[in-house]
């Protein structure tokens, strides 16, 4: 999730994680290419690097712009969206304009996507890659929208109206698109569904409390969500739940927002967390969906979040 929206949902209650920390290239580990966002008080700025696992250096994707967040892989792998914006000085989060571009990870074929007053995040691409669901900022008040734009540019279209709507992920069989709903007056959560046409929404999930960030599985068949406290999955219908991993507080107590995606064979998961009671940054960690085999696979003295598996 972009960090262009700050809502709180529900209480926090601290969850640590038992897991070592394995570091980079350990037995068993998978392979692939994770992008994620790092930011450091000796850069400024948010930029997005790319890490191919087993290696121990991370490298700065050549993308445009003062600041870029929020990297998804496209379902070939060949193009990343992202956003670009400015930030405050020190500040990790992006603040006022902000606007959606596709490229290749090497900066070029690049394309401009929005061109917006309101700001713009949290994209997700569409299972045959030609269009991606967003999250828009309203012109006036904290609501936002989902609204569906084609890679190839154009207008952007309106899916849904709702108060306060984030974090989309379109299912694998691209019938539906999984979202955040957050209730403008009580700030409570919940998680929905609605087709890309903007029909069929409802409500799903309605016995977990205080949940975020719904992740399609690759198969389609679960949903990644977390509740502040832990990281786990489920199916559509709120059956099997199956806990992944316990997120961990730093040494202030504070909770990182953790971004979740899975490995494209959906056998693993990537997602950011503190250290356990540390005044170290946040990182990037992977963990096996059976919630196995936990490792943390950057390190840096800044702080790494919003990562996404390359297929």
């Amino acid at each position: 999730m972009i960090r262009l929206f700050c809502i709180s949902i529900g209480a926090v209650v601290l969850g640590l994680s038992a897991a070592t920390d394995l570091g980079v290239g350990a037995a068993g580990a998978p392979r692939g290419k994770i992008a994620f966002v790092r930011f450091s008080v000796r850069v400024g700025h948010p930029r997005i690097y790319s890490l191919t696992l087993g290696r121990k250096t991370a490298r700065r994707l050549r993308l445009p712009g003062p600041a870029t967040e929020g990297p998804a892989w496209s379902p070939n792998g060949r193009m990343l969206a992202f956003v670009v914006g400015k930030n405050a000085p020190d500040s990790r989060d992006i603040t006022g304009k902000v606007d959606l571009y596709v490229s290749t990870a090497d900066g070029r074929r690049l394309r401009r996507l929005t061109r917006n007053a309101s700001r713009v995040g949290a994209a997700t691409w569409s299972p045959d890659g030609k269009r991606l669901v967003l999250v828009k900022a309203a012109a006036k008040g904290t609501g936002s929208s989902l609204w569906i734009v084609g890679v190839d540019g154009g207008t952007a279209r309106r899916v849904t109206n709702g108060s306060i709507d984030l974090e989309p992920s379109w299912a694998p069989n691209g019938r539906t698109i999984a979202f955040l709903r957050v209730d403008p007056k009580t700030y409570q959560g919940g998680i929905w569904i609605v087709r890309p046409d903007g029909s069929g929404l409802h409500r799903i999930l309605s016995r977990l409390k205080n949940i975020s960030e719904p992740v399609w599985s690759p198969d389609g068949r679960r949903l990644l969500v977390h509740d502040s406290r832990t990281l786990y999955s489920v199916r559509p219908d709120g059956s099997d739940r199956r806990t992944i991993a316990g997120l961990s507080a730093d040494a202030r107590g504070a909770l990182e927002d953790p971004q979740p995606a899975w490995s494209p064979d959906g056998r693993w998961i990537v997602f950011c967390q503190f250290g356990n009671k540390t005044v170290e940054g946040s990182h990037i960690w992977i963990v096996r969906a059976d919630g196995t085999r936990l490792r943390r696979v950057t390190r840096s003295t800044g702080v790494d979040t919003d990562p996404s598996w390359a297929p």
